[in-house]
Parts: structure tokens; sequence; C-alpha cells
């Protein structure tokens, strides 16, 4: 905090540890700095407030709170776990830490904040790799690539078992018996 006097921080949500961290902040005389939201329905105005999106979980699946931060040309500060390391690209859309490692997650803080440019620099490239893999275009794609495959494979089941492999490689395949469907895959770049 010293090295960012003006710095501000948002915790949004809420657990049993927030009286904790309250008390934390207080006994740190930052309570005036770190403003505890609890769980909001306005996300999408608390993040064009930000500059930085930190997530310092122990585990995630796959956090849509990055993708949203993401998508708001945000860069993004994060612990290497879950699939979080699949989503932001280290150096290039945000930089991750190792869990519980407090000190190599604020040096990563304290960099982005005092280098604006690189700042809006990952936040763009945040921004570009949501649109191409993660968008609501890229998600119907891929809903119109699952039902067209279905239906050809239906349609013609001994083609079907005759091809080669699906034109597009999928992240999954489900295999039901004689019928093989793919899986969509909507963190992939549209082709």
């Amino acid at each position: 905090m010293a090295a960012q006097p003006e710095v501000r921080f948002l915790v949004i949500g809420d657990g049993p540890e927030r009286v904790r961290l309250e008390k934390y902040a207080e006994e740190l005389a930052i309570g005036e700095r770190v403003h505890f939201l609890g769980n909001r329905s306005d996300i999408d105005q608390l993040l064009t407030a930000l500059d930085l999106f930190v997530l310092t979980s122990d585990n995630e699946a796959n956090p849509v709170s990055i993708l949203e931060a993401m998508a708001c040309g945000i860069p993004i500060v994060a612990t290497r776990v879950g699939s979080v390391s699949e989503m932001v690209l280290h150096n290039e859309s945000g930089l991750l830490a190792d869990a519980r490692d407090a000190s190599e997650l604020a040096a990563h803080v304290i960099r982005l904040l005092e280098n604006e440019p690189l700042c809006r620099e990952m936040g763009q490239v945040g921004r570009q790799q949501v649109l191409a893999s993660a968008s609501i275009d890229t998600m119907v794609h891929g809903y119109e690539h699952l039902v067209e495959t279905i239906y050809n494979r239906k349609a013609s089941p001994v083609a079907a078992r005759q091809s080669t492999g699906p034109p597009n490689p999928p992240a999954a395949i489900l295999d039901r018996g004689d019928e093989v469907m793919e899986k969509p895959t909507f963190m992939e770049k549209p082709t």
C-alpha cells in the first residue's frame, strides 16, 4: 500500500471470512481503502470502475468472473489454480502467481499499477481473447456445429462410422454405444 498510496480495493462477494478480513484491514490501518461490497448484482457497473482485477483463490474450476473482467478490457492478476492458467495468458492478458504467494501477487499488482501502458495492453489482449473464444457468437457457432454434426451422423450413420475424424477436433468426444457425439467447445477460436 505504501508503493501505491492512492489505491483502493473493492472486495466483491461474501463468505465466512468477511468479518475477519474487515478486522484485519482495520488492524493494518487500511480499512478506509478496502471496501467490502458483499454480493452484488451490478457487477457490470463495478467492473467499469476497475483498473485491475485480482482473483486470489486457492481453488477454481472455470471462474466466469475472470472472463467478465477480461471482456471489459481489465488486466488480470490471479493464482495458477484450476483452469485459470488456460484463461489468463501469463504476461499477455494478465499475470499469474502461485496460490497463497502473497508476495508474488502483490508484486504483480504493483507492476501493473505502476505501468499504465502495460495494464492497458494486457487488458486489450484479454478482451480480444474473450471475444475470439468465449463470446456469445462463438458459443452459438459451437452449438450450431454440434447440432449439424449430430444431424449428419444420424442421417448417414454409415458415413459417420467411416469418417476419419471430426472436421474440427473437439475438446471431448462422448461415446454412446455406436453413436459418437462431439461435446461443444467454447474456449477454442472459431474456425
